[in-house]
């Protein structure tokens, strides 16, 4: 095939590297291959990414509360952490973009999260919505009662201090915890500091991935939703499959009639809504 079908498209997969492939008939490859191997499978799960960010300001308390209260099947949020080691809700390295100075305050915006103390942050440092900056155990506790997925994003390397927040609300309900990653060397820490006998046997890990589904050790993979077709090789594996992130209706739809494990969405009242088509 060439370029001048329309069947080849390229693809930007990070920096300055793009790959070329063929889009005809891919998604009907892609729902017949699911289908096939998914015969048993549930209802796909609708998780609010950075919480119901559609609405509210991505990682904060509001946003994850809102996915809540509109009954998404699960919320995905990203930790960092701090220099003396607590766990926060945030996305990029430094708190630029959705932070800001409190009243009279002056908050390093441009430093690392990890370069600054706890004390710190919390002393000169708000959301650009008016709220606190979240820590991991505030948001963990609020979510505990609440019967859905909870998908922590480690951004950055996971400290003793993460491992207690986690245990200590999710004690009670450990299959309903998804700890994600690109980074694969911190789903492996996961595994290696992890009483293999206890709660954390009952953890699973996703290993995020732009391209390929590969798993290795982990319990599942993410991908990007533009490369989904190689999740059916771990749905035959035994392993659960994710994509992220969709938000049209078109692609939406394929991906819950093709009973993907879990789709990450800025939409989750879409998913939902969809949804209810292939009960």
């Amino acid at each position: 095939m060439t370029r001048e079908t329309g069947c080849i498209k390229k693809i930007k997969i990070g920096g300055s590297r793009s790959i070329f492939y063929c889009d005809t008939m891919k998604n009907t490859l892609f729902i017949l291959v699911m289908t096939l191997v998914s015969v048993s499978a549930e209802a796909s799960n609708c998780i609010a990414h950075r919480g119901n960010n559609h609405l509210y300001l991505e990682n904060s308390h509001r946003a994850i509360m809102s996915a809540v209260e509109v009954a998404a099947d699960g919320v995905e949020f990203d930790v960092r952490h701090t220099k003396d080691g607590f766990p926060i809700l945030m996305h990029d390295k430094d708190m630029d973009r959705t932070a800001t100075h409190k009243e009279d305050k002056k908050c390093n915006l441009k430093a690392d999260v990890s370069e600054l103390m706890l004390s710190e942050i919390l002393e000169n440092c708000q959301l650009k919505n008016g709220e606190e900056i979240p820590l991991l155990e505030d948001v963990l506790r609020d979510l505990e009662p609440h019967d859905l997925f909870v998908f922590i994003e480690l951004k950055d390397k996971p400290q003793t201090k993460t491992f207690e927040v986690i245990e200590t609300y999710m004690a009670s309900h450990p299959g309903r915890v998804r700890i994600i990653s690109f980074k694969y060397k911190f789903i492996k820490l996961i595994r290696k500091l992890s009483d293999p006998s206890g709660f954390w046997k009952e953890i699973k890990t996703m290993w995020i991935t732009k391209v390929f589904g590969w798993t290795r050790r982990s319990d599942g993979a993410d991908v990007n939703h533009l490369f989904r077709l190689n999740l059916w090789l771990q749905r035959l594996r035994g392993k659960e499959t994710a994509v992220w992130t969709v938000d049209s209706e078109k692609r939406l739809t394929k991906l819950l009639k093709a009973k993907i494990d879990f789709i990450t969405t800025n939409r989750p009242e879409l998913c939902l809504d969809l949804k209810k088509n292939f009960h």
